[in-house]
């Protein structure tokens, strides 16, 4: 009988359920759970299952979410109607957003009996319970639909009644209310369904039948509406709120009466695979409605024992009646047919009855529960394998001995008393006791006590069950111990604002009685600022979320107040709750932040190291100079983030200190946005007070715009020399080759009969000398520019047969594009050189782009502010022409850039340049009292920018300025990752009346712009940035506001670059560099748009 048990609990597990992933689209997972459609999981270790196994059902009402074959969550069809009910569906909604993590599992070893299953499942409240290995690994799943099926008390089921067990208090609704009310009434009630009903005519009342707990008898059951069919409509995307119950729900119903037996019930359900009927009158009229649970709850261990002592008395009446009928054999022989056919009937009825007497003994072997069963004098006369296994004794050992020969001796005297009490018909009643197992060991046992009554109402048989509760008494003690014990405050309150329970802490840190706190709200003795925000954080417990860290002030019997930090949870309306006093810690924190403030003043960046590198303190002025917060970096090892490679100079650094304690000079470091600066670092060695080495205080100044202006004056200084050093070289070569030239042009004439191959020689040193000479005049250039005489001129005439020049000379693969203003002011130059310049450039530009590409020129009148001047050692305040000749090609590398003007530095194979072309440019542009600027990316291309001061005529002279526009006090977000481009930037919009907010790449501006998106009224977006360039941050932007303001900024202003940014959303672009005069007027311009 043992084995057919096991064999139908093993038919409960489910061992193929259905299995997610976390990330999965919750979307889906109703889709699998209403298909059916998912991954077969075989969880048993019998690879030999049949085909059967993998049969799925066309719904499951759960799913499982697993990660690294670990459960983490489940999702229910509860769970879903909760959902649909609270709206909380989206499509990106993931199922580990929405899944219940607690899950309650079980191991296989400890599943005793179905018993066990089902007190689990009934006290935790669920209906799918996941059955794990040792290792935690699934094995599958146990459902109520699982158990029922499992369990086969035939006879049992067929003496209930339906009447006995059903749930008369049915939650229904009339079939003209929507889906999603029915879906909210499920939720409020906490019910997995709701019957639809309409009047029954022939007992229609003046009941109002709206939704009822107790349906009128005038009420008849029309449909249903289930857990599972809300996910299917779900599935579907139905308009759950239009949509009407009458329309979706399930019908016909499948009815049953009262009268019925459970074992009728039984059978319906697995005939027609559902997991609830509903119970109906004979006139049709709703009476109530029987669950799987239901069946499973009427399996009550100790009303089948009392039936099966009903059965067995049975048994001995008829063995009563057999044994008269036999002594009446010879006096009745003519009865002998009908004798033998009652002896045949009597012995089917006696093997019917052991058969049930086998069950129940079986159901009560396999229960986890201790169950023992009395007779009047206290003796055992069933004692079930859960007794066995606590006491080491086996029934036969136990048979007939009085119950309290297993109890400890100090524990018989109360044993006795309530066996006296149950003799007495009082019962139920419950008690505890320690039995003594065979092995010595004590096992505390708590008692649920009853009796089985005689006809005349005396007691027969005390049957009692037990639990063994020695590892929860023995934990409930250690928790005690350790609530008594504990040093911080401990304590239960309750959400009607009483304490319920406090630890001695409380009288020892507050200094009042415990009668004096739990006699009075809590709230009474909290600070009266703190009140608010202590209610605003119960109201979040009862909403389920955890308080971390919450600090308020309680007053101690003296009236002053202390600092307390709480953490606290809720479970079953009790608030469990630990704080401690935090009062000298505040204070102590207090004076820290005081005296942190004083640094945070300070411009420099400031911190304190540990000897391991550690960031101990970080003041505003590190955070401002290197990018990282506090809360990023304090910890952190400083080597790691500070520095690209850790240098060898800061060991030197740590051995000046330890003899020295001091050091100072520069370093080369590294921002959190990877720029590279230079500080001057003072270190400082700070020891204990025992003289030991503890920390490092240091002391860095930012001077990386002052060693950029030392290397472009170094620069300055270099091509100044080297253009001396090549005037005079050149000097001495022409006094060479003027001779040289002469003789070449010479000799022909004198020696006119030569052969042809002297005559070639003659020509190759004419042309030589030439080149030599050409050369010299372009180190001229270079060094002091060659003196020519300077014509106002317009330069658009020169650019336009530069341009005619290249569309009939260069490749075809390469685009011409000019452009050229009507308007551009003259300037003061010698017309070949400037020829020359550009010609040098659009050259260059060519040999740039060997695969194709574009060659743009562009000129503009361009005026220079002290501002630009101030960002460029080259640039004079006033009004220049700006020639721009820019390129597609492979782009110039950061290292060649610094040594382009270099005289005879090329990159060109050999023969294929002089070195001299750029030298020769910047030269010839410096004598006419220009400067030119390049700006290059590897891989976008090459731009020149050629400045050329303006000349005054009468014509071009103006007769009043146009006046600059201001600002009206607007907010702009100023994004650049050049600090000298943002501060001078930032004071020019300042004086001219704008408020300005600055941020150092693309990241921190989409922070800023989230956070103040109301107040800023346009944005200024370098397009290459560390991080997140220009064009990404633009999009980000024009995803939070479609109506963003936005000019793009950038020193390649190639036709790609315009493109990408006016494509993503910028309105104006403005090219670097730029004027502060630019500037406003093309931020006017943006503000003064009218659509956008």
């Amino acid at each position: 009988m043992q084995q057919n048990q096991q064999f139908s609990l093993e038919q409960a597990i489910e061992r193929n359920p259905l299995i997610v992933t976390p990330d999965r689209p919750l979307i889906e997972v109703v889709q699998l759970m209403s298909q059916g459609l998912r991954r077969i999981c075989d969880l048993s270790q019998n690879n030999s299952a049949t085909d059967d196994s993998a049969i799925l059902p066309s719904h499951t009402s759960f799913a499982l979410v697993m990660q690294q074959e670990q459960i983490i969550g489940i999702f229910t069809e509860r769970d879903m109607v909760r959902l649909i009910a609270a709206d909380r569906i989206q499509q990106d909604t993931t199922i580990a957003e929405v899944m219940s993590q607690e899950v309650v599992t079980l191991k296989a070893s400890e599943v005793e009996d179905v018993f066990t299953v089902l007190s689990l499942t009934c006290d935790r409240k669920i209906r799918h319970l996941p059955i794990v290995d040792e290792e935690n690994q699934l094995l599958g799943v146990i459902t109520t639909e699982g158990m029922r099926r499992a369990l086969h008390p035939t006879e049992w089921l067929r003496f209930r009644r339906v009447e006995e067990v059903m749930n008369k208090h049915i939650i229904n609704a009339p079939g003209t209310v929507s889906v999603l009310d029915t879906i909210k009434l499920m939720v409020e009630h906490q019910v997995s369904c709701v019957v639809i009903v309409r009047e029954n005519e022939a007992l229609v009342n003046e009941n109002d039948h709206t939704t009822v707990k107790s349906p009128p008898s005038s009420l008849s059951p029309i449909g249903i509406i289930t857990e599972r069919d809300i996910v299917q409509f779900q599935k579907l995307e139905l308009n759950l709120e239009r949509v009407q119950v009458q329309e979706v729900m399930s019908t016909p119903l499948f009815l049953i009466g009262t009268d019925e037996s459970l074992w009728n019930v039984h059978r319906k359900m697995l005939s027609h695979r559902v997991r609830r009927l509903v119970v109906a009158g004979e006139q049709g009229e709703l009476r109530g409605i029987i669950t799987e649970t239901t069946l499973l709850q009427a399996l009550d261990p100790t009303e089948m024992y009392g039936v099966l002592e009903l059965l067995q008395y049975k048994v001995e009446r008829l063995e009563v009646e057999t044994s008269e009928l036999s002594q009446n054999y010879t006096e009745q022989s003519q009865l002998y047919e009908q004798v033998q056919t009652a002896l045949e009937e009597r012995k089917q009825i006696e093997k019917a009855l052991r058969e049930e007497r086998n069950l129940v003994s079986a159901i009560l072997d396999v229960a986890g529960a201790l169950i023992i069963v009395l007779n009047k004098q206290g003796k055992i006369v069933s004692f079930n394998q859960a007794c066995e296994r606590i006491t080491g004794y086996s029934f036969e050992e136990v048979e007939n001995n009085q119950v309290w020969d297993l109890v400890v001796p100090e524990d018989i005297e109360i044993t006795v008393e309530v066996f006296e009490q149950l003799k007495r018909g009082e019962f139920p009643n419950q008690n505890q006791n320690n039995w003594v197992a065979k092995d010595g060991s004590r096992r505390l046992i708590s008692w649920s006590n009853t009796c089985l009554l005689n006809d005349d109402g005396s007691v027969k048989y005390i049957i009692a069950t037990g639990i063994d509760i020695t590892e929860k008494k023995q934990l409930e003690e250690d928790l005690n111990r350790f609530f008594t014990l504990s040093l911080d405050m401990l304590c239960v309150a309750g959400f009607d604002g009483y304490f319920k329970q406090i630890n001695p802490a409380f009288e020892e840190i507050l200094g009042y009685t415990k009668a004096e706190l739990i006699a009075q709200p809590f709230l009474s003795f909290i600070h009266p600022d703190d009140v608010a925000p202590t209610l605003a954080e119960m109201d979040k417990l009862s909403r389920g979320v955890k308080t971390i860290a919450f600090e308020n002030r309680y007053r101690t019997k003296d009236d002053s107040y202390k600092w307390m930090q709480w953490n606290a949870t809720a479970y079953q309306q009790l608030i469990y709750a630990v704080a401690r006093d935090i009062t000298e810690y505040n204070h102590s924190q207090a004076k820290i932040h005081e005296q942190a403030a004083l640094l945070d003043v300070a411009t420099d960046a400031i911190m304190v190291r540990g000897l391991q590198n550690q960031i101990l303190f970080w003041n505003q002025g590190a955070q401002r100079l290197y990018g990282y917060t506090s809360a990023e970096i304090l910890g952190k090892n400083a080597n790691e983030l500070l520095y690209r490679d850790s240098p060898p100079q800061l060991e030197e650094i740590h051995q000046v200190l330890l003899k020295q304690n001091y050091w100072k000079g520069e370093l080369h470091q590294v921002t959190k946005q990877g720029n590279d600066i230079v500080v001057f670092s003072s270190w400082s060695l700070v020891r204990d007070e025992q003289g030991n080495p503890k920390s490092m205080l240091i002391v860095n100044t930012d001077i990386t715009e002052t060693k950029k202006l030392e290397a472009q004056f170094l620069r300055a200084q270099r091509l100044e020399s080297i253009g001396t050093l090549s005037g005079g070289i050149a000097h001495d070569l022409n006094n060479i080759l003027t001779p040289i030239l002469a003789i070449s042009q010479l000799l022909p004439l004198k020696l006119p009969k030569v052969d042809e191959q002297t005559q070639h020689l003659f020509n190759i040193l004419e042309i030589s000398a030439k080149r030599g000479a050409t050369l010299v005049k372009q180190v001229l250039s270079f060094a002091r520019g060659v003196q020519s005489d300077r014509t106002p001129i317009q330069v658009k005439h020169i650019i336009s047969e530069i341009q005619q020049f290249a569309r009939n000379t260069f490749p075809k693969s390469i685009e011409i594009q000019v452009d050229l203003p009507n308007n551009l002011q003259l300037i003061s130059a010698d017309t070949t050189q400037i020829h020359q310049v550009l010609m040098n450039l659009c050259v260059n530009a060519r040999d740039a782009m060997p695969q194709g590409g574009t060659l743009s020129i562009q000129a503009e009148n361009i005026d220079i502010d002290e501002n630009y001047a101030s960002m460029n050692l080259d640039a004079s305040v006033g009004n220049y022409v700006s020639i721009t000749v820019s390129d597609t090609g492979m782009g110039i590398p950061p290292e060649t850039k610094m040594r382009i003007f270099e005289p005879f530095f090329t990159t060109k194979e050999q023969g294929k340049g002089t070195g001299l072309g750029l030298s020769t440019t910047i030269g010839i542009i410096k004598s006419h009292g220009g400067f030119i600027n390049v700006y290059s990316e590897v891989g976008e291309g090459t731009k020149f920018q050629v400045y050329l001061p303006v000349v005054h005529t009468e014509e071009t002279i103006q007769d009043e300025k146009t006046e600059i526009p201001q600002g009206n006090g607007e907010l702009i977000l100023l994004v650049d990752d050049e600090m000298g481009i943002r501060d001078i930037t930032k004071i020019s919009l300042e004086n001219h009346n704008y408020q300005v907010l600055t941020a150092y790449d693309g990241i921190e501006a989409i922070a800023l712009y989230a956070q103040h998106k109301n107040e800023i009224s346009a944005v200024l977006m370098d397009m290459m940035m560390p991080e997140m360039d220009g064009v990404t941050a633009i999009r980000t932007l024009q995803r939070i506001n479609p109506q963003v303001k936005i000019i793009a900024i950038s020193g390649l202003s190639t036709s790609d670059k315009i493109n990408a940014a006016m494509s993503n959303g910028a309105k104006l672009f403005l090219s670097k560099p730029y004027t502060s005069e630019e500037l406003l007027r093309k931020l006017h311009q943006l503000l003064n748009l009218n659509s956008l």
